[in-house]
């Protein structure tokens, strides 16, 4: 999908951390349902419970992105800048390539 041409040009990554005893399973299927600029969503281990990839039209979109997501846990905001890599492919060949490799070294 082109988010800018739907008019979402900026890209912007976010962790989020739940509060004390917040369902991060539950609220990692709602939340993208509630709010549709959450591209995707992933529920992860570690300190933060989801990260999300948001489209927004601007930076005062982003707040308020911002501002509604903070009612359900503390975020913190990264602007994409760039892609380099987006979906790419891997082939099992690959990654029989990369084994290969360790083994030579």
């Amino acid at each position: 999908i082109n988010t800018a041409a739907i008019g979402l040009p900026i890209t912007a990554i976010i962790r989020m951390s739940t509060l004390t005893g917040e369902n991060c399973t539950r609220l990692a299927a709602e939340l993208p349902g509630e709010i549709p600029e959450i591209l995707s969503c992933y529920r992860v281990t570690g300190g933060d419970a989801l990260i999300m990839r948001v489209g927004v039209s601007s930076v005062q979109h982003l707040e308020v992105l911002i501002n509604r997501l903070s009612l359900r846990g503390q975020v913190i905001t990264s602007l994409v800048l760039s892609t380099p890599v987006s979906r790419r492919i891997v082939t099992r060949d690959m990654l029989f390539l990369e084994e290969q490799k360790d083994t030579i070294l």
